[in-house]
């Protein structure tokens, strides 16, 4: 039997472009905050919202990041789901990242193998600290496989750049007004969608740590070092 979704939960997949055809997907949650007396249109525009949302939020810190891909590797889209309480998609929008949105790699080196990722983890509390029910708050996103420059002694040496970019993007999504209002001032809220957990837990921290992982399981003996960092909370 399926858990059940929180209601107003939207997933959007991000969708990348590699060299030989080949694709990556990142996928998010978004808990949407609902203000009372505002109308939502789902099928509409709010949906598309979230898919614009997503893209203009890694738009407004690509510039501190594109040097991490080739040139081959870029972003092409953004699918938005707006989930059922089966987790079935009841409205779906995409947005696409051309024109002022387009998001290419610039670097000129080659690209490491393609099982070679960098995992940018979600924790819906500090990861310094322990949390019972941590296994149902904590979720994670590889990149796709970045530059070979970005490797220094079989370490990445991209990690602090990904942990102050994505916690700004991440930060910039959470915090820019969802709804057309200037009072109600709706909100997406970023979260971890446990399959083993009836609610949605709002992320809190981002955490990277040095090593590339092999996507399908971890199988580094190297001892990482890892940081982490607070999301701005709403205001």
């Amino acid at each position: 039997m399926p858990t059940p979704v929180p209601e107003n939960t939207v997933r959007v997949n991000l969708v990348w472009t590699l060299p030989s055809t080949e694709i990556a997907v990142n996928t998010l949650h978004f808990q949407h905050l609902h203000q009372s007396g505002n109308t939502l249109d789902w099928a509409g525009d709010m949906t598309q919202r979230y898919a614009d949302l997503v893209l203009d939020g890694i738009k407004s810190v690509w510039s501190n990041m594109s040097a991490l891909w080739p040139a081959g590797v870029k972003i092409q889209r953004a699918d938005a789901y707006h989930l059922g309480a089966d987790g079935a998609t009841i409205d779906k929008k995409t947005s696409l990242a051309t024109g002022a949105r387009v998001m290419a790699g610039s670097s000129a080196s080659e690209m490491l193998p393609f099982h070679d990722s960098c995992a940018v983890s979600l924790y819906g509390y500090n990861p310094s600290s322990y949390d019972p029910q941590g296994s149902r708050k904590r979720g994670r996103i590889y990149m796709p496989p970045m530059a070979v420059t970005t490797m220094s002694s079989g370490y990445s040496n991209a990690k602090d750049t990904l942990l102050a970019q994505w916690t700004a993007a991440f930060s910039y999504m959470q915090n820019r007004p969802m709804d057309s209002g200037t009072t109600l001032r709706e909100r997406a809220q970023l979260v971890i969608n446990s399959k083993k957990f009836v609610l949605n837990s709002p992320v809190t921290h981002v955490r990277v740590d040095n090593q590339v992982d092999a996507i399908r399981r971890r199988d580094s003996a190297l001892t990482p070092i890892v940081s982490s960092a607070a999301l701005t909370p709403q205001a």
